[in-house]
């Protein structure tokens, strides 16, 4: 029964090491809307949008100029919506 013990206690151990990896997978950074994309299936334009995914929450910055172009590539790169949304634009 000893070796059983040393066992769980060992996958016990590396559970707790390759869990915060785990945790993390989940937390990524998505940019829906700028002028220097490489990817081939958005539209570039001026302005910046990125969706923010972490902790289980998302989070979309946006100063891109054009709807549009905006719906064009959140469907392009098949993102869900809805977010909570967090735009700034200049006021003239």
């Amino acid at each position: 029964m000893e070796p059983f013990r040393q066992l769980q206690r060992l996958a016990a151990a590396l559970s707790l090491l390759l869990l915060p990896a785990a945790l993390q997978a989940n937390d990524r950074i998505t940019i829906l809307y700028d002028a220097f994309s490489d990817n081939k299936a958005v539209t570039k334009d001026w302005g910046f949008s990125a969706l923010v995914e972490h902790d289980g929450r998302r989070i979309l910055f946006d100063t891109g100029n054009n709807a549009a172009t905006f719906e064009h590539n959140v469907k392009a790169l098949g993102v869900a919506l809805p977010i909570t949304a967090i735009r700034t634009t200049p006021r003239d």
